[in-house]
């Protein structure tokens, strides 16, 4: 999982505002990454599965928070 946490925390700095960041996963990890990625900022986190029922896309959006 070292390189989904890698790319999700390069992800929130690069991200254009209400940003989408998806992943093609291996079946076995699809709750982990939704968890990293929620626990990162992410919100309407999503795991998609296949044609044939597997875990297989884990999604979420980023929304910039602003100090104002």
């Amino acid at each position: 999982l070292l390189f989904y946490k890698a790319i999700t925390e390069k992800a929130i700095v690069l991200l254009k505002e209400k940003g989408i960041l998806a992943f093609e996963i291996n079946r076995r990890f699809g709750c982990e990454i939704k968890e990293l990625m929620e626990l990162h900022g992410f919100t309407n986190t999503e795991i998609i599965k296949d044609q044939f029922c597997n875990n297989r896309i884990v999604i979420g959006n980023y929304e910039k928070k602003h100090n104002c």
